[in-house]
């Protein structure tokens, strides 16, 4: 079993464990809905169904992107101290080797007490798509939120995180992408069950 002894000698368990961003949480920085995806010149994205099969959030080749943001409550079991990945799974409409698309994330805590925009920005770049993988290729990338950046839980004092992602200004000169699923992966206490 997983887990690590806390600072009064307690044996905690811990397991790995998901948490999914719904694309109904998203917005844009005007405060409104994803719309519809539109094929254009737009550095906004929207909803797509793209090929009848594939659902998710769309961009347009563009040189600067726009974001999309969401808001997340911080996992109250969180091990203390422990970072968090985000994982994004993305295809792009064409097979452009100069296309090696990164997402730039942006990570904000608001903290019970604290002000709003007091947090450091625990985001950064994921890592890059293969630009050359055939069309409609879905591949996975990730990126670590460093736990220096992250506010523990704390009894009666939840904290949520905004969090901001979009294509890298830059990597997306041809192809369009298309955003999957965004899900976060952190380390959870629990209390085993008692046989």
């Amino acid at each position: 079993m997983s887990g690590f002894t806390d600072s009064a000698g307690r044996f905690i368990p811990t397991r790995q464990t998901n948490l999914a961003l719904g694309w109904g949480d998203f917005e844009i920085a005007a405060g409104t809905p994803l719309a519809a995806f539109a094929n254009g010149a737009s550095t906004t994205a929207g909803l797509a169904f793209d090929n009848s099969k594939a659902a998710g959030v769309r961009w347009n080749n563009d040189a600067a992107p726009a974001a999309i943001y969401a808001s997340v409550l911080l996992p109250r079991h969180r091990r203390p101290k422990s970072d968090i990945i985000v994982h994004v799974l993305a295809s792009k409409s064409g097979a452009t080797v100069g296309d090696a698309t990164t997402f730039a994330v942006n990570a904000w805590a608001q903290t019970t007490g604290a002000l709003q925009d007091a947090a450091t920005d625990a985001g950064g770049t994921t890592t890059a798509m293969t630009g050359n993988a055939a069309a409609k290729t879905v591949q996975h990338l990730t990126l670590t939120l460093l736990a220096a950046n992250l506010p523990d839980a704390v009894a009666g004092v939840p904290s949520v995180m905004t969090i901001g992602i979009k294509p890298t200004a830059g990597t997306l000169g041809t192809d369009d992408v298309t955003l999957h699923s965004v899900y976060l992966e952190y380390v959870e206490t629990f209390a085993p069950q008692v046989p």
